[in-house]
């Protein structure tokens, strides 16, 4: 029995070993490089073997406290799609508009492969780190490992320093690859109290102590001092993190487990207690009272002879506001960066007619305001950049325009050129924006879509007896579903677009393409084709089945995984409405045909209505699919994924012809 116990205690000490050396940078070994799959996930391209940090803070007394955070992260590479993780990507916040930058420090990083059957280590150099604009606000550091391939071991260390404590750095845990293991540690004096934040749905395990400390520092006289204080030590660990699965209809960022920190309270000794944590009206009114901001919104003189020419005195109000949002979408064009800050002056970027989404849309509501209507800025995240957890100016990344016309409040940005007003880019689509008044109050507002986009498709064809379908299609789409299909159609010729709908379609041939209202965005798209499509019908004996809907749709529940993470986002709420016609074959009559079908998911929070009549020698169909809201729970996934299962299954039922 002693001798079972003592392996036991041997065994565990070895496995602890192991797992502490796998934990540790530069400590790589033949095992680990001949590794050819993950141990859990066995498909996938890379994995993370590690993931730490530890966020400490340093004391100096030009700049009192900083906060530095030490990344420790070491990947596998196992397929060559895993290769793209070489060019190791650390973002970091240079938005500040009193603080110094955020700074990022590689310190070392290093690939490892086998070569002749030993290990070779390889340092990155200088050459392979490059700082790169992201926007305004962010930059990227790029670090670009040597000589990886399947089987090489990645590591890195860095140090990210800021002098911002009013949050703290992200700590993404989850990424589109496993990872095995993930630490963060922070180590806070106790002046100092933070909210930690979590998103994402893996479990944490989370271990919070008060220990003893002491911030060295050096004082202006070159002594060495040393603040005692407690540290409040808080250490969050995660094991085995699934891979995120590829998911249809999801928003771009906000799926990933990370952890956030929001700064709440400071406690100096024998000080009043500091309340810190700050609202969105603190963030809008410490942006707006910026001579960036707040000040280049009052300059007109720029613009003024040209608003002038376009707005008369017996304009409406929202005519005036039409005109001038028409105005400036024609005018400027935006370069594609996102921002909330003005980088130049409004006045050189009128003049250039190029500029960020900040410059753009600060003019625009100038403009507004000088024509002497009720118009304000709207701070917001934009979805790419994810949803802001609390009020801060490095969770935002934007700005558009409101106007409010008596009770109606028209949401503007005209850096779009199909948008209209209350119809704004899909990227701004991302819940809630923060309205920011001349009077310094903030006010949340909604800016997800109220109306229903509608698309609707009219058919009329015949079904030769050879089992050919041929007609002729009407295809109408409005509000959103317009402003997606002006923006596909801004990247292609007509004859493209017939093309791509001959690939869509799977072996239909198009002919007669033509469009009607694509460029007056006051009015819905119209397109017009005919059509000739072979085999959508089987002969049996001396019957033919065919399915009229089939060769319209994609017929595959674009939700088949088992489970679902993130919420299904459809972006806006939308209605799909066909109505088909379609002739006879002469000589056959119908045997069967579908029944008539009603759905309804939730709440009525999406329906499906599908009736079927014959009226002599024809078949008359009307489908219509409503999606009346942009946002699904995942808990309601099993249900949702039953629900198009079902429409599916109607959409593919055959109609049953027979010879008389």
């Amino acid at each position: 029995m002693k001798s079972a116990q003592l392996f036991v205690s041997i065994l565990f000490l070895i496995v602890n070993s192991l797992f502490s050396q796998v934990l540790d940078l530069e400590n790589v070994t033949l095992e680990q490089l001949n590794q050819k799959e993950h141990q859990i996930d066995k498909g996938v391209a890379a994995a993370i073997l590690f993931k730490k940090a530890n966020t400490k803070f340093k004391y100096s007394t030009e700049n009192g406290y900083q906060c530095y955070t030490e990344f420790d992260v070491k990947i596998k590479i196992f397929k060559k799609e895993g290769i793209s993780w070489a060019n190791y990507q650390i973002p970091y916040y240079v938005g500040y508009n009193i603080l110094g930058n955020d700074m990022v420090n590689v310190v070392k990083a290093y690939s490892y492969n086998i070569v002749d059957g030993t290990i070779v280590k390889e340092r990155v150099s200088e050459v392979g780190q490059i700082e790169q604009s992201v926007n305004d606000s962010w930059k990227i550091m790029k670090v670009f490992f040597p000589n990886v391939k399947e089987g090489t071991i990645l590591e890195i260390k860095y140090v990210l320093k800021s002098q911002n404590l009013g949050v703290l750095p992200d700590f993404q845990y989850q990424y589109d690859i496993p990872v095995d293991f993930a630490e963060y540690i922070t180590e806070i004096p106790e002046f100092y109290l933070y909210k930690g934040m979590k998103n994402g749905n893996v479990p944490i395990e989370i271990n919070e102590s008060i220990e003893d400390g002491i911030t060295a520092y050096t004082d202006k006289y070159d002594n060495s001092r040393g603040l005692v204080h407690r540290k409040i030590k808080t250490i969050y660990t995660v094991k085995d993190v699934p891979a995120l699965v590829e998911e249809g209809f999801v928003s771009h960022n906000n799926n990933f487990g990370k952890i956030e920190h929001e700064l709440q309270t400071i406690r100096r000794p024998n000080q009043k207690l500091q309340q810190i944590s700050k609202t969105w009206t603190d963030v809008a009114l410490s942006i707006y009272e910026t001579k960036e901001f707040g000040s280049q919104i009052k300059k007109k003189s720029y613009y003024k002879d040209d608003l002038t020419n376009l707005i008369k005195e017996f304009d409406t109000e929202k005519v005036k506001m039409e005109k001038v949002f028409k105005f400036i979408q024609n005018r400027m064009r935006w370069n594609n960066r996102n921002s909330y800050m003005p980088k130049n002056s409004l006045e050189y970027i009128y003049k250039e007619k190029v500029g960020s989404a900040a410059e753009i849309n600060l003019i625009l509501i100038s403009m507004l305001r000088a024509s002497g209507l009720n118009a304000n800025p709207v701070l917001l995240s934009t979805k790419d950049n994810g949803i802001a957890l609390f009020p801060n100016s490095s969770k935002i990344n934007y700005v558009i325009a409101a106007v409010d016309i008596n009770s109606d409040r028209f949401i503007l940005d005209a850096t779009n050129k199909f948008c209209l007003p209350n119809l704004l880019p899909l990227n701004d689509l991302n819940w809630k924006g923060q309205l920011m008044k001349k009077d310094g109050e903030c006010a949340e507002i909604d800016l997800m879509p109220k109306v229903i986009s509608k698309m609707s498709t009219n058919l009329i064809g015949s079904l030769s007896s050879e089992g050919v379908l041929s007609g002729k299609i009407k295809k109408t789409y409005f509000d959103y579903h317009a402003l997606s299909f002006r923006e596909m159609i801004g990247k292609y010729s007509v004859e493209s677009i017939a093309s791509r709908l001959e690939n869509d379609f799977k072996g239909v041939y198009i002919d007669d393409y033509k469009l009607e209202n694509n460029y007056d965005l006051n009015k819905p798209i119209v397109e017009f084709y005919s059509f000739k499509k072979e085999g959508v019908s089987e002969f049996f004996g001396d019957k033919i089945y065919f399915a009229p809907l089939e060769f319209m749709e994609d017929n595959v529940n674009p939700f088949h995984q088992e489970r679902r993470v993130s919420p299904i986002d459809f972006v806006f709420p939308s209605q799909k409405k066909k109505i088909i016609t379609i002739d006879l074959p002469k000589g056959y009559s119908i045997d069967s045909m579908p029944a008539t079908l009603s759905l309804m998911f939730k709440d009525n929070l999406l329906t499906y209505n599908f009736a079927i009549v014959a009226i002599g020698n024809q078949i008359q169909i009307n489908s219509v699919f409503d999606i009346n809201v942009s946002l699904i729970a995942p808990e309601d996934y099993e249900e949702l994924k039953k629900f198009y299962a079902e429409v599916i299954k109607k959409q593919t039922e055959k109609i049953v012809l027979k010879k008389v």
